[in-house]
């Protein structure tokens, strides 16, 4: 519900604006950003959020917390999603998505195999069409 609001205030479109005055105005890559970053005491509430696109969310995240913090905090991110997305038990279940796919399934199956393989599910990200990890 907070959310549908940002993203109705804010038009859709991140609302960063450059020391220039430019606003950026994206619609691509959307995310919810604190203004006053949570761990620093900021709220949930509407009036903290704002919509930014993914490349000015990370501009504003090493603003407030330095460059140096967030390349390690996104390097062990990106090194736990992989750690995730590659672990025995999903290796299996790739192998044997794609021994059934090999069995020709046709087109609708062929996707939900996709859709089950795509390490962006483990964010809820996926974009149907936009990945092939068979």
């Amino acid at each position: 519900k907070v959310r549908d609001e940002v993203y109705a205030r804010d038009k859709g479109r991140c609302s960063f604006v450059s020391p220039g005055d430019r606003k950026c105005g994206s619609k691509w890559d959307l995310q919810i950003d604190h203004i006053v970053p949570f761990a620093r005491g900021g709220d949930n509430s509407p009036s903290n959020l704002r919509l930014l696109c993914g490349k000015h969310n990370r501009l504003e995240a090493e603003r407030a917390y330095g460059k140096e913090h967030m390349e390690k905090h996104t390097k062990q991110y990106v090194k736990e999603q992989m750690e995730q997305y590659y672990d025995s038990e999903n290796l299996v279940r790739r192998r044997e998505m794609r021994s059934m796919r090999s069995r020709d399934l046709g087109d609708q199956k062929g996707k939900q195999v996709e859709e089950l393989l795509c390490p962006c599910d483990i964010e809820g990200k996926h974009s149907t069409g936009t990945h092939r990890f068979i």
